[in-house]
Protein backbone atom coordinates (compact mmCIF):
# COMPACT_ATOMS: atom_id res chain seq x y z
CA UNK A 1 0.00 0.00 0.00
CA UNK A 2 2.95 2.37 0.84
CA UNK A 3 4.29 2.69 -2.50
CA UNK A 4 5.60 6.00 -4.68
CA UNK A 5 2.44 6.37 -6.01
CA UNK A 6 0.70 6.22 -2.70
CA UNK A 7 2.65 8.74 -1.19
CA UNK A 8 2.29 11.16 -4.41
CA UNK A 9 -1.41 10.93 -4.30
CA UNK A 10 -1.38 11.20 -0.64
CA UNK A 11 0.98 14.75 -1.65
CA UNK A 12 -1.30 16.24 -4.12
CA UNK A 13 -3.83 15.48 -1.94
CA UNK A 14 -3.00 17.43 0.59
CA UNK A 15 -1.95 20.36 -1.24
CA UNK A 16 -5.78 20.05 -3.06
CA UNK A 17 -6.70 20.88 0.03
CA UNK A 18 -4.29 23.93 0.81
CA UNK A 19 -5.57 25.22 -2.41
CA UNK A 20 -9.24 26.04 -0.88
CA UNK A 21 -7.65 27.81 1.76
CA UNK A 22 -8.01 31.45 2.17
CA UNK A 23 -4.41 32.62 1.47
CA UNK A 24 -4.39 34.58 4.31
CA UNK A 25 -4.54 30.85 6.24
CA UNK A 26 -1.98 29.43 3.97
CA UNK A 27 1.64 29.75 6.41
CA UNK A 28 4.47 31.13 4.21
CA UNK A 29 7.99 29.95 4.79
CA UNK A 30 9.94 26.52 5.05
CA UNK A 31 9.24 24.07 8.11
CA UNK A 32 9.72 20.04 8.63
CA UNK A 33 7.59 18.17 11.04
CA UNK A 34 7.29 14.54 12.20
CA UNK A 35 4.00 13.26 12.35
CA UNK A 36 3.53 10.37 14.75
CA UNK A 37 0.78 8.20 14.21
CA UNK A 38 0.41 5.52 17.31
CA UNK A 39 -1.42 2.33 17.15
CA UNK A 40 -4.59 2.14 18.98
CA UNK A 41 -6.03 -1.27 17.97
CA UNK A 42 -9.05 0.46 15.77
CA UNK A 43 -7.11 1.76 12.77
CA UNK A 44 -6.24 -1.55 10.25
CA UNK A 45 -3.48 0.64 9.03
CA UNK A 46 -1.32 0.75 12.18
CA UNK A 47 -0.71 -2.18 14.54
CA UNK A 48 -1.82 -1.68 18.20
CA UNK A 49 0.77 -0.36 20.21
CA UNK A 50 3.12 0.65 17.20
CA UNK A 51 4.27 3.88 16.13
CA UNK A 52 4.85 4.96 12.53
CA UNK A 53 6.59 8.16 11.87
CA UNK A 54 6.83 10.35 8.80
CA UNK A 55 8.88 13.31 8.68
CA UNK A 56 6.96 16.36 6.05
CA UNK A 57 8.82 19.30 4.45
CA UNK A 58 6.46 22.22 4.14
CA UNK A 59 7.20 24.90 1.63
CA UNK A 60 4.44 27.83 1.60
CA UNK A 61 1.91 25.86 2.73
CA UNK A 62 2.20 23.09 0.19
CA UNK A 63 3.91 19.16 1.19
CA UNK A 64 7.23 19.42 -0.97
CA UNK A 65 7.80 15.69 -0.23
CA UNK A 66 7.01 13.26 2.89
CA UNK A 67 8.58 9.80 4.25
CA UNK A 68 8.49 7.19 6.39
CA UNK A 69 11.44 7.34 9.08
CA UNK A 70 12.51 4.54 12.03
CA UNK A 71 13.69 7.77 14.78
CA UNK A 72 11.96 9.99 15.91
CA UNK A 73 14.61 12.69 15.82
CA UNK A 74 16.09 11.97 12.34
CA UNK A 75 19.51 13.22 11.76
CA UNK A 76 20.61 16.12 9.68
CA UNK A 77 17.24 17.87 10.13
CA UNK A 78 15.90 20.85 12.23
CA UNK A 79 12.57 20.52 13.00
CA UNK A 80 10.16 22.63 14.03
CA UNK A 81 6.94 20.88 14.58
CA UNK A 82 5.74 17.49 15.69
CA UNK A 83 2.59 16.14 15.46
CA UNK A 84 1.34 12.80 17.93
CA UNK A 85 -2.06 10.90 17.86
CA UNK A 86 -4.08 8.19 17.68
CA UNK A 87 -3.97 6.13 14.10
CA UNK A 88 -8.00 6.56 13.75
CA UNK A 89 -7.80 10.35 14.25
CA UNK A 90 -4.96 10.60 11.26
CA UNK A 91 -7.39 8.12 9.20
CA UNK A 92 -10.76 10.53 9.67
CA UNK A 93 -7.99 13.47 8.95
CA UNK A 94 -6.92 11.12 5.86
CA UNK A 95 -10.57 10.75 4.85
CA UNK A 96 -11.39 14.59 5.24
CA UNK A 97 -13.99 13.44 8.04
CA UNK A 98 -12.18 15.59 10.39
CA UNK A 99 -10.13 18.95 10.62
CA UNK A 100 -6.56 18.44 11.92
CA UNK A 101 -6.65 21.56 13.74
CA UNK A 102 -9.93 20.84 15.61
CA UNK A 103 -8.31 17.55 16.60
CA UNK A 104 -5.49 19.15 18.15
CA UNK A 105 -7.61 22.20 19.37
CA UNK A 106 -9.77 19.03 21.35
CA UNK A 107 -6.76 17.27 22.30
CA UNK A 108 -6.53 14.76 20.20
CA UNK A 109 -3.54 15.31 18.61
CA UNK A 110 -0.67 16.55 20.71
CA UNK A 111 0.98 19.47 18.75
CA UNK A 112 4.30 20.88 19.76
CA UNK A 113 6.82 23.57 18.37
CA UNK A 114 10.58 22.39 18.13
CA UNK A 115 12.92 23.41 19.97
CA UNK A 116 16.53 21.95 19.08
CA UNK A 117 19.31 22.78 21.87
CA UNK A 118 21.08 19.49 20.91
CA UNK A 119 21.17 16.13 20.52
CA UNK A 120 18.33 14.39 22.97
CA UNK A 121 21.28 12.54 24.91
CA UNK A 122 23.09 16.06 25.53
CA UNK A 123 19.70 17.71 26.20
CA UNK A 124 18.80 14.80 28.85
CA UNK A 125 22.24 14.54 30.31
CA UNK A 126 22.41 18.02 30.95
CA UNK A 127 19.14 18.51 32.49
CA UNK A 128 20.03 15.14 34.56
CA UNK A 129 23.06 16.31 35.76
CA UNK A 130 21.53 20.17 36.51
CA UNK A 131 22.08 20.74 40.71
CA UNK A 132 18.72 21.50 41.94
CA UNK A 133 17.81 24.74 41.60
CA UNK A 134 17.34 27.00 45.71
Amino acid sequence: IYSDGWYEAVRDTINARVATLPERDVPRGSWHAVIEIMGDAASPYVDADSVRRFLVRIEDGHCAWYREIDTAHPDGVDLDYRFVGPATAFDEIAAGSRDPIDAALDGTLLATRSVVIGSIDSVWNSVSSSPPKS
